[in-house]
């Protein structure tokens, strides 16, 4: 068995001494707004600590007009058009992208949603226009 610890102790510290993690730490962002009685809320997180960033976005918007296409778009870029259900619901998450650590362990500026940044989902022909800014959300213990 003693022969077996400086092993043991070796495999269980290598990734971290690759640089890498054996957990993640994630930061969150979330966005709530509303208008003409439509609501909005996003959330945005980013799980760090390695090399590549895993992110996670999802907004949902609720009361819009029924078979509406909105846009979607973060800090005045247009990223993506979705189009609400009977009940004038819409929803989109979008797992799976994961961009490069650079700036402090995050992704870069152009690649990331910082407290303050703001979320407009829109269709003024439909009279579809509700805007929500993010703020950071407080890890959990």
């Amino acid at each position: 068995m003693q022969r077996l610890l400086p092993f043991l102790a070796l495999a269980l510290t290598a990734p971290l001494l690759a640089g890498g993690s054996r957990t993640h730490t994630s930061l969150e962002w979330a966005a709530t707004g509303a208008g003409s009685g439509m609501t909005l809320d996003s959330k945005y997180v980013e799980y760090v600590g390695h090399p590549r960033v895993e992110q996670k976005f999802d907004v949902r918007l609720d009361n819009a007009p029924a078979f509406t296409p909105v846009t979607v778009s973060v800090d005045g870029r247009d990223l993506f058009e979705m189009s609400t259900d009977s009940q004038g619901r819409a929803e989109a998450i979008i797992e799976n992208l994961s961009s490069p650590a650079v700036d402090g362990g995050r992704p870069a500026p152009s690649r990331r949603i910082n407290t303050g940044s703001v979320l407009r989902v829109y269709n003024p022909a439909a009279g579809v226009d509700v805007s929500a800014n993010y703020v950071e959300v407080p890890p959990t213990p």
